[in-house]
């Protein structure tokens, strides 16, 4: 297999075994997604999209809106967007209030305690780089995988994940149980926090 086939197979595969898989509004807004399992070979269910966004910013022209059934969105108790809370039920979307967090997002513990209620309980967070540092500095993450390419991009490309306000190797967050898979020329690194 090309290494890059084999990566999206691998990608798919974690789709496959986790109940969601979940995007911030930015994500959605930049490649609109579809967040299912697109493997010849699976045949289980589809987990559920889950998108973060605080102030619901979602195109109603979004894949996930017009071709994914039972996406969830959660938003910030204070948006009272009616016409389009009403537009999205109709469409069969899920919309979940929640508080705010101190940066002013949607807070995520609570977003994952509403989650636990509708028994999704393997939650696969595919980014983007705020979603990542957030789910991180939350301490929300048990596992993490990341896909590293042999490209250099420098201070101009986009960061993986986001600023996690660490500035000293010494508090830099360690992985535990390491193992390295690689896909031609990229590795995938996968490791544990706890």
């Amino acid at each position: 297999l090309h290494q890059r086939e084999a990566q999206r197979k691998r990608a798919h595969l974690l789709r496959s075994n986790s109940d969601a898989v979940l995007v911030g509004f930015n994500t959605v807004r930049t490649d609109d997604p579809m967040l299912n399992v697109r493997l010849s070979s699976f045949s289980g269910s589809q987990p559920r999209a889950v998108v973060l966004d605080t102030n619901l910013e979602i195109p109603l022209s979004s894949k996930l809106i017009t071709e994914r059934k039972g996406t969830i969105i959660f938003i910030s108790n204070s948006i009272k967007k009616l016409k389009k809370n009403k537009k999205l039920s109709e469409l069969g979307i899920t919309l979940i209030e929640c508080k705010k967090d101190t940066s002013g997002y949607v807070d995520l513990s609570e977003a994952l305690k509403h989650l636990g209620k509708l028994e999704i309980t393997s939650l696969l967070v595919e980014g983007g780089s705020k979603v990542a540092s957030s789910f991180i500095k939350g301490k929300l993450v048990d596992k993490i995988i990341i896909f590293f390419s042999t490209k250099i991009l420098g201070n101009e490309g986009k960061s993986m994940i986001g600023n996690l306000e660490i500035t000293n190797m010494k508090d830099a967050l360690n992985l535990k149980n390491v193992r390295y898979k690689a896909f031609g020329n990229e590795l995938m690194v996968e490791g544990y926090f706890n």
